[in-house]
């Protein structure tokens, strides 16, 4: 999907950000695979993750979160490998506690979770697009 922060994540107002295939728009995700953001961690970069029944392997994808600025952001899902891309660049790729049990279900989601303070915080979102190819055993 296509997204921008209009205001940066600090310790005053500060919020995590969750762009992907994720379980829970409430926390953080039991099983997913996704880019996550908040100021204090990884130096304000956004981090490639993925969950497995609740264990997490999460990489530095290397590109500082700036306000206002659009970001293009993909995840594929192969197997048990994640891919990650930001504006048509591969940052990050994972194949360890990718989600592929029969429990371990996702959705596909933008989120904003707020931790502190009390001014509203937005992700503006341009479009989304979530594609599935099913194969037959």
């Amino acid at each position: 999907g296509l997204c921008r922060i209009p205001v940066l994540s600090d310790g005053t107002e500060t919020f995590t950000l969750r762009v992907g295939f994720i379980d829970d728009n409430g926390a953080e995700s039991t099983d997913g695979a996704f880019f996550r953001y908040t100021h204090s961690v990884n130096s304000g970069k956004w981090q490639a993750v993925t969950r497995g029944g609740g264990v997490e392997t999460a990489a530095d994808t290397g590109i500082t979160s700036a306000a206002t600025t659009n970001y293009a952001m993909q995840v594929d899902v192969i197997g048990g490998t994640a891919t990650f891309y930001i504006n048509g660049a591969l940052v990050a790729t994972i194949s360890t506690d990718v989600p592929s049990g029969s429990g371990e279900v996702t959705g596909f989601g933008f989120f904003v979770q707020k931790s502190a303070g009390t001014t509203p915080r937005t992700l503006q979102i341009d479009y989304g697009f979530a594609q599935q190819s099913l194969t037959r055993n």
